[in-house]
Protein backbone atom coordinates (compact mmCIF):
# COMPACT_ATOMS: atom_id res chain seq x y z
CA UNK A 1 0.00 0.00 0.00
CA UNK A 2 2.73 2.60 1.01
CA UNK A 3 4.78 1.75 -2.59
CA UNK A 4 6.86 4.43 -4.03
CA UNK A 5 5.32 6.08 -6.90
CA UNK A 6 5.50 4.95 -10.28
CA UNK A 7 6.82 1.24 -9.55
CA UNK A 8 5.68 -1.06 -11.96
CA UNK A 9 6.39 -3.91 -9.64
CA UNK A 10 3.27 -2.91 -7.34
CA UNK A 11 -0.56 -1.75 -8.70
CA UNK A 12 -0.06 1.91 -9.30
CA UNK A 13 -3.70 2.44 -8.44
CA UNK A 14 -2.67 0.88 -4.41
CA UNK A 15 -0.02 3.64 -4.29
CA UNK A 16 -1.17 6.18 -1.26
CA UNK A 17 1.79 8.17 -3.27
CA UNK A 18 -0.45 8.72 -6.07
CA UNK A 19 -2.76 10.85 -4.16
CA UNK A 20 -0.35 13.48 -2.85
CA UNK A 21 -1.06 16.58 -4.82
CA UNK A 22 -5.16 16.19 -3.58
CA UNK A 23 -3.15 16.12 -0.11
CA UNK A 24 -1.10 19.30 -0.58
CA UNK A 25 -4.47 21.14 -2.34
CA UNK A 26 -6.67 20.34 0.29
CA UNK A 27 -4.76 21.52 3.08
CA UNK A 28 -3.17 24.93 1.32
CA UNK A 29 -6.89 25.85 -0.25
CA UNK A 30 -8.69 26.95 2.74
CA UNK A 31 -4.96 28.40 4.45
CA UNK A 32 -4.78 30.44 0.97
CA UNK A 33 -8.51 31.08 1.64
CA UNK A 34 -8.61 32.41 5.00
CA UNK A 35 -5.05 34.32 4.37
CA UNK A 36 -6.92 36.37 1.01
CA UNK A 37 -10.36 37.25 3.25
CA UNK A 38 -8.21 39.89 4.79
CA UNK A 39 -7.92 41.81 1.53
CA UNK A 40 -11.15 40.47 -0.02
CA UNK A 41 -15.01 39.20 0.82
CA UNK A 42 -14.73 35.80 2.02
CA UNK A 43 -17.00 34.45 -0.83
CA UNK A 44 -14.42 35.57 -3.13
CA UNK A 45 -11.11 34.86 -1.28
CA UNK A 46 -12.48 31.21 -0.97
CA UNK A 47 -13.59 30.99 -4.69
CA UNK A 48 -10.09 32.33 -5.76
CA UNK A 49 -8.27 29.90 -3.32
CA UNK A 50 -10.30 26.98 -4.28
CA UNK A 51 -9.60 28.02 -7.89
CA UNK A 52 -5.76 28.53 -7.32
CA UNK A 53 -5.30 25.06 -4.99
CA UNK A 54 -7.08 22.91 -7.52
CA UNK A 55 -5.54 24.23 -10.82
CA UNK A 56 -2.06 23.58 -9.01
CA UNK A 57 -3.12 20.07 -8.29
CA UNK A 58 -4.48 19.53 -12.22
CA UNK A 59 -1.10 21.41 -13.45
CA UNK A 60 1.05 18.52 -11.61
CA UNK A 61 -1.22 15.83 -12.78
CA UNK A 62 -1.59 17.24 -16.09
CA UNK A 63 2.34 17.65 -16.50
CA UNK A 64 3.03 14.33 -14.14
CA UNK A 65 2.68 10.64 -16.05
CA UNK A 66 -0.39 9.81 -14.50
CA UNK A 67 -2.09 8.88 -17.96
CA UNK A 68 -3.97 10.69 -20.80
CA UNK A 69 -7.40 10.88 -19.25
CA UNK A 70 -5.32 13.79 -17.03
CA UNK A 71 -5.15 16.50 -19.29
CA UNK A 72 -4.87 20.40 -18.98
CA UNK A 73 -8.29 21.58 -20.38
CA UNK A 74 -10.28 18.95 -18.29
CA UNK A 75 -8.10 20.06 -14.64
CA UNK A 76 -9.18 24.17 -15.47
CA UNK A 77 -12.55 23.14 -16.03
CA UNK A 78 -12.83 21.05 -12.97
CA UNK A 79 -10.91 24.29 -10.85
CA UNK A 80 -13.35 26.48 -12.36
CA UNK A 81 -16.18 25.02 -11.38
CA UNK A 82 -14.12 23.68 -7.71
CA UNK A 83 -13.83 27.49 -7.23
CA UNK A 84 -17.55 28.36 -8.46
CA UNK A 85 -18.88 26.10 -5.67
CA UNK A 86 -16.47 26.89 -2.45
CA UNK A 87 -17.42 30.10 -3.57
CA UNK A 88 -21.59 29.91 -3.58
CA UNK A 89 -20.89 27.32 -0.21
CA UNK A 90 -19.39 30.38 1.48
CA UNK A 91 -21.57 32.69 0.25
CA UNK A 92 -24.54 30.95 1.81
CA UNK A 93 -22.92 29.73 4.96
CA UNK A 94 -20.02 31.66 6.00
CA UNK A 95 -17.52 30.56 8.56
CA UNK A 96 -16.08 33.62 10.27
Amino acid sequence: MFSKPFNKNNDENTSIWRSWPFAVGGLCGPMLGKLLSRWLPLFTASALAAFIAWFMVGIIFAFLPYGPQWNFRRWLIVSVLVGLTAGALTFLFPWT
